[in-house]
């Protein structure tokens, strides 16, 4: 059932209404056999602890907009998929919604996967769209351009792709012991630089 619709279904409304019909009997009976077996306090400790942990809002990992498919997407649609992610959460967490009730997976990854083709997708927008959000999907997409700080583990190869066709990639390294140090030597690289296509399975060249 999708209990974000309007208006509820007859079925919803007397799904609902046995919620409130049974539970409280259901939960007065409960309580009153983990009283008799003296697990009540820890009934009740177990669930403030989860009270707590849902409370809790999560501290997004560098990589946690990667989902399912978004290994299809060029540097540009990887960009902007992980604004338009960013952007996704903290709506979400301001309007107290589950991220995909602002947004679901495969509008964002079908806008990302757009974006690689067009620079305007405001046809690709749900119609009935806010212009409050409509206007901070854009903006997401406009703001979508090089990534922002990764780790790399030691002794890891790693290639920086460029999200821009029209900037040249600039790269800044960064210690990252106690005392990080950022390194950024105004010299003449050792060798030119060129330009390097991304050519693979998923990336032919074109």
């Amino acid at each position: 059932m999708n209990w974000a619709r309007r208006p509820l279904t007859e079925r919803m409304e007397q799904y609902a209404r046995n919620d409130t019909r049974h539970l409280k009997p259901l939960s007065d009976q409960l309580r009153a056999a983990l009283k008799e077996k003296g697990r009540l306090d820890w009934q009740k400790e177990t669930c403030q602890q989860l009270i707590v942990d849902c409370a809790d809002i999560p501290t997004s990992s560098r990589d946690q907009w990667r989902m399912k498919g978004s290994d299809r997407l060029n540097p540009r649609g990887l960009a902007v998929l992980r604004e338009l992610w960013k952007w996704r959460e903290k709506e979400a967490i301001a309007s107290n919604k589950p991220p995909f009730f602002v947004l679901n997976h495969d509008l964002l990854l079908r806008m990302a996967h757009e974006s690689e083709r067009i620079k305007n997708i405001d046809k690709f927008l749900p119609p009935r769209l806010s212009p409050r959000r409509r206007e901070a999907i854009l903006a997401a997409v406009a703001e979508a351009g090089p990534g922002d700080f990764i780790y790399v583990p030691p002794y890891v190869p790693h290639q920086e792709i460029n999200a821009s066709r029209d900037e040249v990639l600039e790269c800044v390294l960064v210690r990252s012991d106690g005392e990080a140090v950022a390194i950024n030597l105004d010299i003449e690289p050792a060798e030119p630089p060129e330009e390097v296509r991304w050519v693979d399975p998923t990336h032919p060249a074109g």
